[in-house]
């Protein structure tokens, strides 16, 4: 009787086995034939299906045919893989194709392109050195609630230089829109800037911005304006609470602070 259950296990186990490679040996197949699918269509220049390849190649790590794809859909006007593109050849430090493609991106709308360009007029790269360009474009990637163009801005204008002269409501601004759009180190430079005015109170604002979102300089200046009473009311208690959050996020100056002023 063990015997021939024996038998039948093995028999069933074998017929489960036979299934389950056959099963495989399908979707394997169905694959192979989708993929073949794809790149016929792709061939066709139907965008969608070169960039579902283009994608397929990037997640199995095969890069040949991941940078004919990418190359593939961004000439079929992808913004998506254009973007891929211009990452790799700013990467590659391969200026020339960087500009290229970051003007093709701009034309066809992508909000970030603005901000290569930016910095490509900006510093030469790829194209002649224009400025003027560069300021047209870092405002235009700026008013796109690009922050790390509001942040260029904020400094550009911050320092002054042989072409830009120095204006410090407009780094202000700048500086308060980076702020806003998540770079937080900037609500700290656009505080110093309203304490200039003794607007204290936007001074507040913008840190206390900046030490919600865990950006301990912030934290740091929000203490600051708690210890003395500048814009908010007086709180030594706060302050101390406020350079400890500083302190234990690795701002070192807090700790000096609280060694120094609150033994």
């Amino acid at each position: 009787m063990k015997h021939k259950i024996l038998i039948l296990l093995f028999l069933i186990f074998g017929l489960n086995t036979a299934l389950f490679g056959e099963n495989l040996d399908k979707k394997l197949s169905q694959k192979f034939q989708s993929t073949e699918i794809l790149e016929k269509n792709c061939e066709k220049n139907e965008s969608k299906s070169c960039e579902i390849l283009a994608q397929i190649y990037i997640d199995q790590n095969i890069t040949d045919k991941a940078d004919f794809y990418i190359q593939k859909s961004c000439d079929l006007n992808s913004e998506y893989y254009c973007d891929k593109l211009i990452a790799k050849f700013l990467r590659n430090q391969d200026y020339d194709k960087a500009f290229i493609y970051a003007k093709k991106n701009y034309d066809l709308g992508e909000p970030t392109a603005s901000h290569v360009l930016a910095k490509l007029y900006y510093n030469g790269f790829g194209v002649e050195k224009n400025v003027n360009l560069a300021m047209d474009y870092f405002k235009k990637s700026c008013n796109n609630n690009i922050s790390q163009s509001c942040s260029i801005l904020g400094n550009i204008y911050q320092n002054g230089s042989d072409d830009i002269l120095k204006d410090e409501n407009l780094s202000m601004k700048y500086f308060q829109k980076s702020c806003i759009n998540g770079i937080y180190d900037d609500c700290v430079w656009s505080a110093q800037l309203y304490n200039l005015s003794k607007d204290y109170q936007k001074a507040v604002e913008l840190v206390n911005i900046g030490c919600e979102n865990k950006n301990f300089f912030s934290c740091a200046y929000l203490g600051i304006y708690y210890k003395k009473g500048l814009g908010v009311k007086q709180d030594n208690q706060k302050a101390k609470e406020l350079f400890e959050i500083a302190c234990n996020g690795g701002f070192n100056k807090a700790c000096e602070t609280l060694k120094k002023d609150y033994k």
